[in-house]
């Protein structure tokens, strides 16, 4: 199914933003794929579970740069002082 994310109602009059002020790299147009043997309900708890997840994965990668890039930065810094000490 696709769906139009962009919302006609708006007066654009009304000082409200046109959709390229509000975002950047957006697709007006959303492609949703719909499992017609589940209810309304349980197509929207299935999506809300990938956004979950997708957002712990994210949030674990987030971490896990930081703690790589810290490091980086600590062997960094060793290397430099055992070639300033030397």
């Amino acid at each position: 199914m696709l769906l139009d994310a962009v919302n006609d109602d708006e007066d654009e009059t009304s000082g409200a933003f046109s959709i390229d002020e509000k975002f950047t790299n957006f697709d007006p147009v959303v492609k949703v794929e719909i499992d017609i043997n589940l209810s309304a309900q349980m197509n929207i708890t299935k999506y809300f579970e990938i956004k979950k997840k997708s957002y712990e994965k994210e949030k674990k990668t987030r971490t896990a740069a930081e703690v790589a890039i810290k490091e980086a930065e600590t062997t960094a810094l060793k290397e430099l002082n055992k070639h300033r000490n030397v």
